[in-house]
Order: structure tokens, then C-alpha cells, then sequence
């Protein structure tokens, strides 16, 4: 197609099916930084992997854990670049 790999990641981010960071975390675009925060400790107490350290875990469950987790903190690494 003859774009660069800087034009493709453009249009990939443009049209991602990934959901956005607001959605991730539960928010509105408007909530304050400190709810936004708020929201991200309560998901990553819910849904960290280390919280279910003490429990036996199907390979996929843990998987799935873990992925969250990533989800979770790449939408709040993206909402708290947006707020500085």
C-alpha cells in the first residue's frame, strides 16, 4: 500500500475494535483525574493476578487475569497522559 509504518499506525488506531480508555475503566470523558485514579485502583484490586495468588487457577483463567490487568493499566497510562 505504500504507507509507513507510522501512517499504518494511525489508521490502525483509528479503527481498532479495542474499546477506549473511558470505556475501559467505567468513565465518562469528563470525570475528574482523581475518579479516573479512583476507578483504576478499584479494577486493578479486582482484577490483578497477584489477588488470586493463594487460589488454584486454570492456565486461561490466569491468562485472563492477566490481560485485564494489561487492559486496565494501558487505559489508565493513556487517560493519565491525556490529564497532564
Amino acid at each position: 500500500l505504500g504507507l509507513s509504518a507510522a501512517q499504518y499506525a494511525t489508521i490502525r488506531d483509528r479503527y481498532a475494535t479495542a474499546p477506549h480508555a473511558h470505556e475501559v475503566l467505567g468513565v465518562t470523558k469528563r470525570e475528574s483525574s482523581e475518579k479516573v485514579k479512583k476507578r483504576y485502583h478499584e479494577l486493578m484490586r479486582e482484577y490483578h493476578p497477584d489477588r488470586y495468588a493463594t487460589q488454584e487457577l486454570s492456565p486461561e483463567v490466569e491468562l485472563l487475569l492477566r490481560l485485564k490487568s494489561s487492559e486496565i493499566n494501558h487505559a489508565y497510562k493513556i487517560l493519565s497522559q491525556k490529564a497532564a
